[in-house]
């Protein structure tokens, strides 16, 4: 499931897993995924931050590129996304999900080898 909350200029999307997480004792665990930041032009970004980013990739919103911070070095350990700006596209809600749900897999991937 994928919610966005756009409060002012602000997006917030909450997006909730393909399986639900359990605690120890069984309740629903939730916890903070990440944060997505947006830059202006992405690849000034990742010049930037070239010792803690890779090169920027297409994102699952059509249009948009992202790479994903390090945060090790940063000291930071919730994953921190950064992307492109938000890029007006018709695309149907089940590909959206079906995107959303690959480019989870390859994040986590990206995690497990600290990018």
């Amino acid at each position: 499931m994928q919610l966005f909350y756009r409060p002012g200029g602000t997006t917030i999307e909450v997006i909730a897993p393909s399986q639900k997480p359990e605690g120890p004792k069984g309740e629903v665990d939730a916890t903070l995924w990440g944060l997505t930041l947006v830059s202006n032009d992405i690849n000034k970004t990742h010049v930037f931050l070239k010792q803690s980013t890779k090169p920027p990739w297409d994102a699952v919103q059509p249009g948009r590129k992202m790479t994903v911070l390090n945060g090790k070095v940063h000291g930071v350990s919730a994953i921190v996304a950064i992307m492109s700006p938000h890029v007006k596209a018709k695309i149907s809600e089940e590909e959206l999900i079906a995107r959303a749900r690959a480019q989870e897999k390859e994040l986590a991937e990206r995690r497990k080898s600290n990018l």
